[in-house]
């Protein structure tokens, strides 16, 4: 990871024409420009096509979360002479009160609920039944590390998102956050976040660029990026110019691109610093090499392979030649270097302006850039979100109540006949009495004419068209649509027993094991990252707290868990009612049959009381240990005297 300083050298000037730049005035252009690497560019503007093509993603996404939360109104629609608006406003328009009924905030809160019930944790499995004891101890640590994130509240919040838009995605780090240097977890803004538009693959091995944008302010963008006083003024200096879209639109034309999406380079408050983020998977040649003499295999660029391979082949050469080793032991115990292309992900900080702030390769030793994403469900490179398949259900009740309340309205108050004579020599228009008469209760005062009939009402009585019906019918197709039945809500069901009860919950529970089981795989992998970046970046001893059923404290040693090989596994949580009433069962039966002491399984069970109980076993244990130490004394003191008078 390195910061590029401005390197004379390393700016190609550009000559820029004033006329050009349309809506400038009284602009000072830099002597320079600072766009040096045409490769990095291109990395950018291939960015922008990832972003600007995920715009139908967002506008479905923004969709979803309107009929989620917000007004479910807000599609615009056509009335009678082609003018565009919103269905309220269309509504309201008619005179009528635009009316909703919001099923699927209650649909997404039911399925948050039941995967939070679910008490899922992830653990890791030793590959090697020799290691699980350091396994164990990463299974502990990936507790830690879920507790200081607040893991629980964290996924279920992710998980709500991943039903309303069909995308779950994570990063994973580790930084400082409020002054604290450990691993960390952040949820990108999926309007601003990118990702490879070409990728096939449902679990995202194909994807060759991923990233985000933020928008920072000027003190964040300083703490992340600067290292120096010159940082400071290099930063100044490139967001002096980023502020303006005429010189970033100018820079894009500068390397061959007349169409830029600006709202990609520009914050939407010109207050912040816009900066982009951009991950690639790119290609390079270097050495595979494998070590004989101590079963080492590592990779080396081609410009070290004299250093890491040649002498030290040499080296070993004439030690071994000086100490009378055949010339066939020697090549058994050499170096090896196969030249290959490698893959590698690169990641770089770009300014609107298209000068890269930091860049390098990957700092992970898992080699992978730090997004965990998943899409669901990802069929033929498309996302369908869960909340999409109601949408036009919700609309139907929608237009149903509307119907409904606007049948009533008519109901009370019809058609008013009015006669072209009874307004006559009155200061009343039609207007005037047709306000009047829509106001509730409203009175005007008139001269009655002789043979000429007063206002009338024409009316009908409402019939029963079935509305109420067919609104019970959508709620029937909502429920089997979704696999959201009345049990899994916790609604009555009629008089059942509680065997039929739970079974139709968990014939419910069926439908939803698609989209419950996708994002385990995403728990799974945002659980790998963790202790790929728990072995990487705990590198010295440490001990560890863990939020839980003993409040247990952990002595963590790197130097064991740093080469172990593991599974990770989504299993019950410890902590969950269920896994605690099983687990203190067995112990007491093992208890009882005298297998295990009373104060063993205080220490291994969860009992309510095991704490205060466990407590008071110790203060006895302590305190007999201290009598006994005194009595051992005092029966040493009456020997020494009893010795002594003999």
């Amino acid at each position: 990871m390195r910061l590029l300083c401005a390197d004379m050298q390393l700016i190609r000037p550009l000559i820029f024409i004033f006329a050009k730049i349309q809506g400038m005035k009284n602009y000072n252009l830099p002597s320079y420009h600072p766009l040096a690497d045409k490769h990095a560019y291109d990395v950018l503007l291939q960015a922008e096509h990832c972003w600007t093509n995920m715009d139908s993603f967002r506008k479905q996404r923004n969709r979803c979360l309107q009929y989620t939360y917000g007004d479910q109104l807000s599609d615009i629609v056509r009335d009678e002479h082609g003018r565009r608006m919103t269905e309220r406003q269309f509504l309201k328009g008619r005179g009528g009160q635009a009316l909703s009924n919001n099923m699927i905030r209650k649909l997404v809160s039911t399925l948050k609920g039941t995967y939070i019930n679910q008490n899922l944790e992830p653990i890791c499995v030793a590959r090697d039944r020799d290691e699980q004891t350091e396994s164990d101890c990463l299974s502990e640590l990936l507790t830690y590390v879920n507790d200081i994130n607040d893991g629980i509240s964290l996924y279920a919040d992710i998980f709500e998102d991943y039903v309303v838009s069909g995308a779950a995605v994570c990063k994973k780090t580790y930084n400082y956050v409020n002054d604290r240097l450990d691993c960390w977890t952040t949820v990108p803004d999926l309007d601003l976040f990118f990702i490879d538009n070409n990728m096939k693959d449902s679990r995202g091995w194909d994807c060759n660029i991923i990233g985000e944008i933020h928008d920072m302010s000027w003190n964040s963008l300083l703490n992340y990026f600067a290292k120096s006083n010159a940082d400071i003024e290099k930063l100044r200096k490139i967001y002096h110019y980023a502020a303006s879209e005429a010189y970033i639109l100018d820079s894009a034309r500068q390397f061959g691109r007349k169409e830029i999406n600006s709202s990609f380079l520009l914050p939407t408050d010109s207050s912040m610093c816009r900066v982009i983020e951009v991950w690639t998977k790119e290609r390079k040649p270097r050495y595979h090499c494998y070590d004989h003499l101590n079963g080492e295999l590592f990779k080396c660029e081609l410009k070290d392979k004299r250093e890491l391979v040649d002498m030290v082949n040499s080296q070993r050469m004439q030690q071994a030649m000086n100490a009378g080793v055949s010339e066939e032991e020697i090549t058994e115990n050499l170096i090896t270097a196969e030249w290959f292309m490698d893959n590698y992900w690169y990641f770089r900080y770009f300014a609107p302006t298209g000068e890269v702030i930091m860049e390098g390769e990957t700092p992970y030793e898992h080699g992978q850039h730090p997004y965990v994403f998943k899409f669901y469900p990802f069929i033929n490179s498309e996302i369908h979100p869960f909340v999409a398949d109601v949408i036009e259900l919700q609309r139907h009740v929608n237009r149903l109540l509307n119907l409904n309340d606007y049948l009533m309205r008519t109901s009370a108050k019809g058609l008013l006949a009015v006669p072209t004579t009874a307004l006559e020599g009155t200061n009343l228009t039609i207007e005037d009495l047709a306000e009047v008469w829509a106001r509730p209760g409203g009175v005007f005062v008139y001269k009655p004419k002789a043979g000429v009939p007063l206002p009338s009402q024409i009316t009908n009585s409402v019939q029963n068209l079935g509305i109420a019906d067919l609104i019970s019918m959508e709620r029937s197709f909502f429920d089997d649509i979704t696999g959201v039945n009345a049990a899994l809500q916790g609604k009555s069901v009629g008089n059942v027993s509680g065997a039929y009860y739970a079974q139709q919950t968990q014939n419910a529970a069926v439908s939803l094991q698609g989209i419950l089981t996708s994002f385990s795989s995403f728990r799974k992998q945002s659980a790998l990252k963790d202790c790929k970046n728990i072995q990487q970046y705990y590198d010295t001893d440490r001990i560890v707290s863990i939020v839980g059923r003993d409040g247990r404290k952990i002595k963590f040693n790197p130097s064991k868990v740093k080469d172990i090989s593991y599974d990770i596994n989504i299993s019950e949580s410890q902590t969950s009612p269920v896994f605690r009433q099983v687990a203190n069962d067995f112990l007491i039966q093992i208890w009882q049959s005298g297998q295990i002491s009373l104060k063993a399984m205080l220490e291994a069970g969860a009992f309510p009381f095991g704490d205060k109980l466990l407590s008071i076993i110790n203060t006895e244990q302590q305190q007999l240990q201290e009598m006994q130490q005194q009595q051992q004394l005092n029966n040493g003191g009456n020997a020494d005297e009893q010795s002594g008078q003999a």
